[in-house]
């Protein structure tokens, strides 16, 4: 009987301590597919086109929830560091916010990146944006997502590795910030 109940105990503890949350889940990668948004300028964007690319990192925007100047600096790092490597970097507004006033956003605040407009929300959901500020990794060769989640050193290890050629699961971490605003689905 002592055998059975320590065997029972293990199994419980081995379970136990295997099912820890983590806040880091990783996933058979995922993918976006191939889209395409019009920037706040009006440019067209196709995730295709950026084949030529490594990799695509996207940074969700919204008017309403500016990204905090420790994250835009973080980016603006992040960008000088991978963008002669073969990243290319934009952002995306998925708030639901108009064309015109995320353009007067960009001026005051000086962005001096691609803001594509998804007043659709389509590419948001697909990408399974939810915050301000957080960030996703696309492959444009596969449309492969490598990455979601807040500014995070495996933010980095997902570019080491894609502009490497190293293949990798989705890497998924819950992102802070501010809820963007989600349309009703009857819009």
């Amino acid at each position: 009987m002592k055998k059975i109940s320590w065997l029972a105990a293990s199994l419980i503890v081995t379970a136990m301590s295997t099912s820890v949350l983590s806040t880091t889940g990783y996933a058979a990668t995922e993918s976006a597919g191939d889209f395409s948004l019009n920037d706040h300028n009006g440019n067209s964007h196709q995730l295709s086109r950026y084949r030529h690319k490594d990799a695509l990192v996207l940074v969700s925007q919204s008017n309403t929830c500016p990204i905090p100047p420790y994250a835009s600096a973080q980016l603006q790092t992040l960008r000088h560091k991978w963008e002669d490597k073969g990243v290319a970097f934009m952002m995306l507004n998925g708030a639901g916010d108009d064309a015109s006033a995320i353009k007067m956003k960009a001026m005051a605040q000086r962005m001096d990146l691609p803001i594509l407009v998804d007043a659709s929300q389509i590419v948001t959901k697909t990408l399974k944006l939810s915050k301000s500020g957080e960030f996703v990794v696309l492959d444009p060769e596969d449309f492969s997502i490598l990455y979601r989640g807040p500014f995070d050193p495996k933010l980095e290890s997902s570019l080491d590795n894609v502009v490497g050629g190293v293949a990798q699961e989705t890497i998924t971490i819950p992102a802070t910030g501010c809820d963007l605003r989600m349309l009703d689905a009857s819009t």
